[in-house]
């Protein structure tokens, strides 16, 4: 994971996630609350496709720049 931006909502994504976290870096949130929501598709064949983007929309300050129509992430940016 790359990660060059300021995530707004980090304290509250961080309350609601069930794991324990090392530091208070903002891209940790991003980590675990990706792991969570592979978790939630893992018998999905599109897992990690659809955990990235859940994870992108629940973040403020973070987001998806464009996807393809059939759900292709095509590229991924930070607002």
């Amino acid at each position: 994971m790359v990660h060059n931006s300021f995530i707004k909502n980090d304290m509250q994504v961080r309350g609601v996630l069930d794991t324990s976290f090392l530091g208070q870096v903002d891209s940790e949130v991003i980590v675990n609350l990706f792991v969570k929501h592979l978790t939630d598709y893992q018998k999905d064949s599109n897992a990690a496709l659809k955990a990235l983007r859940a994870t992108l929309e629940e973040l403020y300050g973070t987001g998806p720049e464009f996807f393809h129509p059939q759900g292709v992430a095509i590229a991924v940016g930070v607002q």
